[in-house]
């Protein structure tokens, strides 16, 4: 059985009623903003990806770009040779919101020169008035393996707010087989332990590891996990469900692999009446739910879980909670191509 965003909001509330000191948040109901040149309205608080394109150093089993929707596009990742100046353009209309930066795609590490002139575009935004709440980077590290010096300086020249890096399992030859790093250097544990335990001394960082059949399945593997992340100097985790999506999504390697290998997330939750574990706050997002907890008092450990058609019907309104500018030039609302809006 997958249990979708409702079985999640049911879920929610019980904990709600449970642990009644829990602080509940939800951003479902967000002041918004009006953009004429959009024909949308955005929220106030807005996350913003500049999706950076590479030739990925990994071949997860599960990657969500290789999902295909039936009714979907395929993504356009030619670089515009005017990417800049609209880019320059579009944040000169965002001057009254507050930008949650997230740095995503296809390994933005890879390409430290285009990331770096794509954070100085936000840097001189944000000197000339612009408001720039997080900027947070998505990676698997590979790049730390050898430009490490140069992520370091990123890191202090834009002032970066986290990494958030991904490790699916403690074990690396585990990890290996459902990341398949191409990049031999990163598959093994001292390398990115030594990598993380530097990075750290910098920005904050965050483990992201995807609950699966062949890797973290259970209570007791998120227990020997977070004695892995301890001893590697990190206290923030979050373990996260597959995304859900339901049969508009064609079969293909990855998603025959995720309805194959999911763990429901809820009977994690289930599990987790110890001791060591303390539930701090419980957010509901407008299309995911997020679990935080305290555990043995020195870690943030969080639980989430999406759902990609709550997600859509969510994008397809005149609501904009999300901007994603891709490499030709497309700001859209949503992860398909299709829903351009500027």
């Amino acid at each position: 059985m997958q249990y979708y965003y409702e079985n999640y909001k049911e879920y929610a509330n019980k904990l709600r009623e449970k642990y009644k000191k829990v602080d509940y948040k939800s951003n479902i109901k967000q002041e918004f903003i009006e953009i004429k040149e959009f024909q949308k309205e955005l929220a106030k608080k807005i996350s913003f990806t500049p999706y950076i394109y590479n030739n990925c150093s990994a071949n997860c089993r599960f990657c969500s770009e290789k999902l295909e929707r039936t009714s979907g596009q395929a993504k356009d990742f030619k670089l515009s040779e005017k990417y800049f100046k609209k880019l320059r353009l579009i944040l000169s209309k965002l001057k009254e919101n507050r930008i949650f930066l997230s740095v995503s795609g296809i390994e933005p590490l890879e390409s430290l020169d285009f990331l770096k002139e794509v954070l100085q575009v936000f840097k001189n935004w944000e000197e000339d008035g612009g408001r720039i709440e997080e900027k947070v980077i998505y990676s698997n590290l590979s790049a730390g393996t050898y430009n490490l010096g140069k992520i370091i300086d990123i890191i202090k020249d834009y002032n970066i707010s986290r990494i958030e890096t991904s490790r699916h399992h403690y074990n690396e030859d585990v990890n290996n087989n459902i990341v398949r790093f191409k990049n031999k250097d990163i598959q093994l544990n001292r390398n990115y332990e030594n990598i993380v335990r530097t990075l750290k001394n910098y920005v904050d960082i965050k483990l992201v590891c995807v609950l699966q059949n062949t890797g973290v399945n259970s209570y007791e593997e998120v227990k020997n996990y977070l004695k892995w992340a301890r001893n590697n100097g990190i206290n923030k985790v979050v373990f996260r469900e597959l995304s859900l999506f339901n049969e508009s999504i064609s079969g293909n390697e990855s998603s025959n692999y995720i309805r194959k290998n999911r763990v429901p997330l809820i009977e994690v939750l289930k599990d987790i009446e110890d001791k060591a574990f303390t539930l701090t706050e419980i957010l509901r997002g407008y299309y995911y739910f997020s679990f935080k907890y305290e555990y043995k008092k020195d870690m943030e450990v969080t639980f989430e879980v999406s759902d990609y058609e709550e997600m859509i019907k969510q994008h397809n309104k005149d609501e904009i909670q999300k901007l994603i500018y891709y490499p030709n030039g497309d700001l859209c609302c949503d992860w398909s191509m299709k829903n351009k809006i500027f």
